[in-house]
Protein backbone atom coordinates (compact mmCIF):
# COMPACT_ATOMS: atom_id res chain seq x y z
CA UNK A 1 0.00 0.00 0.00
CA UNK A 2 2.79 2.33 0.83
CA UNK A 3 4.15 1.66 -2.43
CA UNK A 4 0.87 3.00 -4.10
CA UNK A 5 0.58 5.75 -2.34
CA UNK A 6 4.03 6.91 -3.31
CA UNK A 7 3.63 6.42 -7.14
CA UNK A 8 0.64 7.87 -7.41
CA UNK A 9 2.45 10.65 -5.20
CA UNK A 10 5.08 10.96 -8.10
CA UNK A 11 2.73 10.79 -11.00
CA UNK A 12 0.22 13.59 -9.01
CA UNK A 13 3.80 15.75 -8.49
CA UNK A 14 4.90 15.31 -12.23
CA UNK A 15 1.45 16.60 -13.50
CA UNK A 16 1.25 19.61 -11.66
CA UNK A 17 4.99 20.59 -12.47
CA UNK A 18 4.79 18.82 -15.97
CA UNK A 19 2.07 20.32 -17.48
CA UNK A 20 3.47 24.22 -18.04
CA UNK A 21 5.44 23.16 -20.74
CA UNK A 22 1.76 22.29 -23.02
CA UNK A 23 1.60 25.85 -23.16
CA UNK A 24 1.40 27.21 -26.99
CA UNK A 25 4.65 28.32 -28.34
CA UNK A 26 4.79 31.56 -30.33
CA UNK A 27 7.70 32.11 -32.76
CA UNK A 28 9.70 35.14 -31.87
CA UNK A 29 10.67 35.51 -36.12
CA UNK A 30 9.00 38.35 -37.96
CA UNK A 31 8.59 38.36 -41.71
CA UNK A 32 8.58 40.73 -44.17
CA UNK A 33 5.25 41.94 -45.33
CA UNK A 34 4.30 44.10 -48.54
CA UNK A 35 3.24 47.76 -46.65
CA UNK A 36 0.13 47.82 -48.23
CA UNK A 37 -1.11 45.04 -46.75
CA UNK A 38 0.46 46.21 -43.08
CA UNK A 39 -1.11 49.77 -43.48
CA UNK A 40 -4.14 48.53 -44.11
CA UNK A 41 -4.04 46.03 -40.92
CA UNK A 42 -2.35 48.88 -38.39
CA UNK A 43 -5.51 51.20 -40.19
CA UNK A 44 -8.38 48.53 -38.99
CA UNK A 45 -6.70 48.16 -35.49
CA UNK A 46 -6.72 52.05 -34.85
CA UNK A 47 -10.07 52.55 -35.61
CA UNK A 48 -10.77 49.35 -33.24
CA UNK A 49 -9.09 51.47 -30.66
CA UNK A 50 -5.45 49.92 -30.13
CA UNK A 51 -2.67 53.26 -29.49
CA UNK A 52 -0.34 53.05 -32.56
CA UNK A 53 2.48 52.02 -30.84
CA UNK A 54 0.71 48.54 -29.94
CA UNK A 55 -0.70 48.44 -33.11
CA UNK A 56 2.38 48.85 -35.34
CA UNK A 57 3.91 45.93 -32.78
CA UNK A 58 1.17 43.31 -33.53
CA UNK A 59 1.00 43.86 -37.24
CA UNK A 60 5.53 43.54 -37.48
CA UNK A 61 4.22 40.31 -35.53
CA UNK A 62 1.92 39.19 -38.30
CA UNK A 63 3.16 36.63 -40.70
CA UNK A 64 3.19 37.46 -44.77
CA UNK A 65 0.17 34.97 -45.12
CA UNK A 66 -1.92 36.36 -41.95
CA UNK A 67 -1.74 40.13 -43.38
CA UNK A 68 -2.43 39.17 -46.63
CA UNK A 69 -5.51 37.09 -44.69
CA UNK A 70 -6.50 40.08 -42.65
CA UNK A 71 -5.83 42.69 -45.65
CA UNK A 72 -7.96 41.21 -47.75
CA UNK A 73 -11.19 41.75 -45.82
CA UNK A 74 -10.14 44.24 -42.79
CA UNK A 75 -13.77 43.33 -40.90
CA UNK A 76 -12.01 40.20 -40.08
CA UNK A 77 -9.87 42.06 -37.75
CA UNK A 78 -11.43 42.02 -34.06
CA UNK A 79 -11.32 42.56 -30.58
CA UNK A 80 -11.07 39.12 -29.00
CA UNK A 81 -10.71 38.77 -25.42
CA UNK A 82 -11.18 41.56 -23.22
CA UNK A 83 -14.28 41.10 -20.67
CA UNK A 84 -14.60 44.79 -21.44
CA UNK A 85 -13.05 47.13 -23.27
CA UNK A 86 -9.88 48.96 -21.92
CA UNK A 87 -10.21 47.16 -18.64
CA UNK A 88 -6.84 47.34 -16.88
CA UNK A 89 -5.80 44.58 -14.08
CA UNK A 90 -2.04 45.80 -12.66
CA UNK A 91 -0.87 46.84 -15.90
CA UNK A 92 -2.40 45.69 -18.83
CA UNK A 93 -5.41 44.19 -20.16
CA UNK A 94 -6.62 41.15 -19.06
CA UNK A 95 -9.25 38.51 -19.34
CA UNK A 96 -8.43 37.29 -15.99
CA UNK A 97 -10.39 38.72 -12.98
CA UNK A 98 -8.66 39.11 -9.09
CA UNK A 99 -10.74 36.69 -7.95
CA UNK A 100 -9.52 33.62 -10.29
CA UNK A 101 -6.39 34.49 -9.50
CA UNK A 102 -7.21 33.69 -6.04
CA UNK A 103 -9.24 30.68 -6.79
CA UNK A 104 -6.20 29.08 -8.78
CA UNK A 105 -3.64 29.84 -6.07
CA UNK A 106 -5.95 28.21 -3.51
CA UNK A 107 -6.60 25.29 -5.59
CA UNK A 108 -3.36 24.96 -5.83
CA UNK A 109 -1.89 25.26 -2.54
CA UNK A 110 -4.65 22.53 -1.61
CA UNK A 111 -3.46 20.20 -4.00
CA UNK A 112 0.27 20.38 -3.16
CA UNK A 113 -1.33 19.87 0.57
CA UNK A 114 -3.21 16.26 -0.04
CA UNK A 115 -0.15 15.25 -1.93
CA UNK A 116 2.22 16.28 0.74
CA UNK A 117 -0.31 14.40 3.36
CA UNK A 118 -0.70 11.32 0.68
CA UNK A 119 3.15 11.03 0.73
CA UNK A 120 3.37 11.56 4.61
CA UNK A 121 0.36 10.10 6.21
CA UNK A 122 -0.28 6.67 7.97
CA UNK A 123 -2.36 4.19 7.38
Amino acid sequence: MRNLKMGMTIILMLTIFVSPSWADVIGSRTRKSPQNNQKQVTERLHQLGIHPSEANKQVEQLSARDLAFFAGNPQRVVLAGAQDSGSEFFSGSTTVMWYEIVAGATFTVIGIILIWYAALGRD
